[in-house]
């Protein structure tokens, strides 16, 4: 396969382009409120944030399709990539995945430009701009009838995507960005007894099932929880080198990308997918 053939990414605002400007424009904003700004002394540095599908891009020297869109559920991202598999099957190498939180069982293909989190409870879409709703519904939703549509979304858009990958030969790479679920033993067993767990084919899945409880793993609690985590209220709040500084906002840092850029080139190898040239 040629080294100008297409690499195509998708995933939600970890690999957006523009959500990850717009994160490194807020230290901007912040800087201008600080004792040093008044007084005139010289801006630091602002971060860059490049993204890791960025990253991807110079690492590998490859042309880089970057799908990504902020606030995307698993669903989305899967059938984006899919459309543009179909339709561009014969200038792609392979694909890269990055899967967000189970429960975002939203299309947003219907909205690109998604501002809310979205989710399903008992059949029905709800939207929210409170993040935390997404798990809440989850729960509320596991509780009433132990049939989650979060699971099967997820598991199902895994398999189908694979299939047609597949029809193509063209090798797909699933990478979990962000813990997939609030999972507990009676969650897992769900999971695992969900008829599409059995179908997906984990070849070339980093970290499958991507469930520490289950012996996988995901970027977000395997890197991004490691420093300190605590309880405010009713909500769960993390600290990590890896990610922005908020302590209410789990996206990556700099420092972050990078690390998720060399995860997935460390597998890439470890796949065969490529070598230490960036080609097959």
């Amino acid at each position: 396969m040629s080294k100008f053939s297409e690499i195509v990414v998708c995933s939600d605002s970890f690999g957006d382009y523009d959500y990850n400007l717009f994160e490194s424009k807020k230290y901007l904003k912040r800087w201008k409120h600080t004792e040093e700004y008044k007084n005139n002394q010289p801006m630091p540095e602002l971060p860059s944030y490049d993204c890791w599908p960025i990253l991807l891009n110079r690492k590998l020297n490859r042309n880089v399709v970057n799908l990504s869109i902020k606030g995307y559920g698993n669903l989305a991202i899967c059938k984006r990539t899919q459309d543009y598999v179909i339709e561009h099957h014969k200038k792609i190498d392979f694909c890269i995945v990055g899967l967000t939180k189970w429960e975002r069982v939203e299309d947003s293909l219907l909205n690109r430009m998604c501002k809310t989190q979205s989710g399903n409870l008992n059949g029905h879409f709800y939207y929210s701009n409170n993040k935390n709703h997404e798990r809440e519904y989850f729960l509320k939703e596991f509780n009433n009838n132990k049939r989650s549509m979060s699971v099967y979304s997820t598991l199902r858009s895994i398999y189908e995507l694979q299939k047609v990958c597949k029809e193509y030969d063209i090798k797909c790479i699933f990478i979990s960005l962000l813990d997939p679920l609030p999972f507990n033993h009676t969650i897992v067993k769900t999971v695992v007894k969900n008829p599409y767990f059995g179908l997906i084919d984990t070849q070339y899945c980093i970290g499958w099932p991507f469930i520490p409880l289950l012996g996988g793993f995901n970027i977000y609690d395997k890197y991004f929880t490691n420093d300190h985590s605590y309880v405010i209220g009713n909500t769960y709040q993390i600290t990590s080198e890896y990610k922005v500084e908020s302590m209410w906002d789990m996206h990556p840092n700099q420092k972050g990308h990078n690390l998720i850029c060399h995860k997935i080139i460390d597998e890439l190898n470890n796949f065969g997918v490529i070598n230490d040239s960036g080609i097959r």
